[in-house]
């Protein structure tokens, strides 16, 4: 099968429904205190989904993450992350529909005996050993893989403040952690965002055992609890986004991978401002953000968009920015509205009108059905000889689809059609994931049209409705979707999505997405959410 995976039709496939697995309640769990789905602090700023006094609390997965670390050809492994569990599933390509899932491990708060780690244990496996925190609220996870051995790890985080290392170690925080995230060039290094303001450089290397804490981003970066954070994919900058409507990008400074300390160190290194810092993106809480090569990715709530912009200035390539040159929070001034006020950089350090901006938008991306709801996150599958894809689940269980090859395919697609010296005598051929086509000119068929000798169409008589000599032979209609769903016509249309599937819910209350992931060979899609319900999508074979 893989012939057609990565070439051809075959590489621009979106996945379908596969199976629907769920897991038991978290309310007997969980103390009459618990408000992690009910208020702003904990993830969800909708009134409608604070809990009832005398009802159950919300149960949902918070988080989703396939496991990198597996060959290609292996059954992948994900972990789904509730308030009180995390289950540990592989899935079996091989398997029948209803038997796909295979559940590795379920770690629950009410188990008993379990060991608490505070130093690396050779000989264990994610499967034998678990760490117990009767007040965890977990909401996040990441994978990791130990320094010495290469031994995957699981790491989880939530309102407690503590990232719990699965079977490695412990380190505290003053609030509780939003996200995590795993240094994609050393993969001993992990990120938290927390409540406390800080993104904090965590190592699992045994080196830092006494001190794995290595950078705190601090200071002047964000003035309120940060949601997400991602790393670039060299390791060097980390962008992050929160409740104060803030996009901050920020150079790790003198301790950059892989040149972060191989030894003990005492002490945090602090980075006190960003080399980059807007709220001019987003006009809500930045709830997910993520790097596509040098651009980013980010959403708000309240915003119905992904929008995908640059850093005029900024390229990886080029050596960083002196740590000096990072720019200061600018001091408000009465009836000054300029750009200044909500973006600094180090890149653009002033406009002018040669460079009226510091950051530009690329694309847009609709996500309806959003509205006030916060911690929905996108996903970026984005792997060597694969496309880059971006999905995203709205409140109502609409997962959306958007194949970024296919905005560029088109793109040249309608320059070939549109090309007047294009020898129109050989016919362009029509994609299939354009879909169905309509019926040509006058309401008739190209084919029918051209076999009776229209004078509409230069089209020579041909059997397949996708080859196409005339851009006038379309149907308007066809262009008109096309265009809505491919044409980075202008930076305020938002592209519709390219796939959307429907999850459909038992109860009243529809599914709401609350994170994506992609298995790292691209045949399966996870999307996990309320209910303690992940949905599975799988491409290139059966669904």
């Amino acid at each position: 099968m893989k012939h057609r995976r990565f070439t051809g039709e075959g590489a621009f496939e979106l996945p379908e429904s596969a199976v629907t697995w769920s897991l038991q309640d978290d309310w007997t769990l969980l103390d009459n205190g618990d408000t992690v789905s009910g208020n702003t602090r904990s993830c969800v700023s909708h009134r409608k989904r604070h809990r009832a006094k005398g009802r159950k609390p919300i149960i949902e997965f918070f988080a989703v993450k396939f496991c990198p670390y597996q060959p290609l050809n292996a059954d992948p492994v994900f972990a789904a992350v509730s308030k009180k569990h995390v289950v540990v599933c592989k899935l079996s390509s091989a398997s029948q529909r209803g038997d796909i899932f295979k559940t590795i491990r379920l770690i629950r708060d009410d188990d008993v005996g379990l060991t608490s780690l505070s130093r690396p244990m050779k000989g264990l496996s994610i499967s034998h050993l678990f760490t117990h925190q009767p007040n965890a609220t977990n909401c996040c996870c990441t994978w990791t893989r130990a320094s010495e051995t290469g031994v995957p790890y699981l790491c989880v985080g939530g309102v407690d403040g503590i990232v719990k290392i699965y079977d490695l170690v412990n380190g505290t925080l003053a609030g509780g952690i939003n996200d995590l995230t795993t240094c994609p060039s050393d993969p001993s290094i992990i990120a938290s965002s927390s409540d406390d303001t800080t993104v904090r450089i965590w190592s699992l290397d045994p080196a830092h055992e006494e001190q794995p804490c290595l950078c705190i981003l601090a200071g002047e970066g964000h003035i309120a609890e940060i949601l997400s954070a991602s790393f670039h994919d060299n390791g060097r900058y980390v962008v992050s986004g929160g409740h104060d409507h803030r996009i901050n990008l920020t150079d790790l400074n003198q301790w950059t991978l892989p040149d972060f300390p191989k030894g003990h160190i005492d002490s945090p290194f602090q980075v006190h401002y960003p080399h980059f810092s807007t709220s001019a993106v987003h006009g809500g809480i930045v709830d997910c953000v993520a790097f596509y090569g040098d651009q980013i990715l980010s959403k708000a709530n309240r915003d119905n968009v992904i929008i995908l912009w640059q850093i005029l200035g900024f390229s990886s390539d080029d050596p960083p920015p002196p740590h000096d040159i990072a720019p200061l929070p600018h001091i408000p001034q009465p009836n000054d509205y300029g750009a200044s006020q909500f973006t600094r950089s180090a890149f653009v350090p002033t406009v002018s009108p040669q460079c009226p901006l510091q950051y530009d938008r690329r694309l847009q991306f609709h996500t309806p059905k959003c509205d006030e709801y916060f911690f929905l996150r996108f996903e970026l599958h984005f792997q060597p000889n694969q496309h880059p894809i971006l999905t995203f689940c709205n409140r109502t269980g609409e997962i959306l689809f958007w194949d970024l090859e296919r905005v560029k395919a088109y793109d040249d697609l309608m320059g070939t059609l549109r090309d007047p010296d294009r020898d129109r005598s050989k016919p362009v051929r029509l994609p299939n994931w354009l879909g169905r086509l309509r019926p040509g000119v006058n309401g008739k068929s190209r084919v029918t049209s051209v076999s009776r000798g229209s004078q509409g169409s230069r089209t020579p008589e041909v059997e397949d409705r996708r080859d196409v000599y005339d851009i006038a032979d379309l149907n308007p209609k066809d262009v008109a979707e096309w265009d809505s769903k491919y044409k980075a016509r202008d930076r305020d249309h938002a592209l519709e999505p390219h796939h959307k599937i429907e999850v459909r819910s038992k109860g009243r209350i529809p599914f709401l997405g609350r994170q994506v992931a992609w298995s790292p060979g691209g045949e399966w899609c996870a999307v996990a959410g309320s209910g303690n319900v992940v949905h599975m999508l799988r491409r290139w074979g059966e669904a």
